[in-house]
């Protein structure tokens, strides 16, 4: 796994790079916000039908990074209250001013 910082992550949700999706970290090639950072850290996972399975050192996850990931790229937290904006609509750009003002 990567570092990876807020700079960084910020950077990658605002560059048009990924195409944002909802209920998964990836799917059929859209990213939630937190895929964004699980993508950026490299975290290794696997592919089933159209879903993307991050594996972390404590579970495997389609829907949220372990608490290991976001302790390792340094995060405090707030990380399903940005999985919740991801999947009520808010945009990447609008995600990431919330990254900058509160992580």
């Amino acid at each position: 796994m990567k570092d990876v910082t807020k700079e960084q992550w910020v950077a990658a949700l605002r560059s048009g790079k990924y195409k944002q999706g909802q209920s998964a970290l990836q799917q059929d090639g859209k990213f939630c916000c937190l895929g964004v950072l699980c993508d950026l850290a490299e975290v290794p996972h696997s592919t089933g039908p159209g879903r993307v399975l991050y594996s972390f050192a404590d579970f495997d996850s389609t829907a949220m990074p372990s608490h290991g990931l976001v302790k390792a790229t340094g995060f405090k937290g707030g990380m399903g209250r940005l999985a919740g904006m991801n999947d009520e609509g808010k945009s990447f750009n609008e995600i990431a001013d919330h990254i900058e003002a509160h992580l």
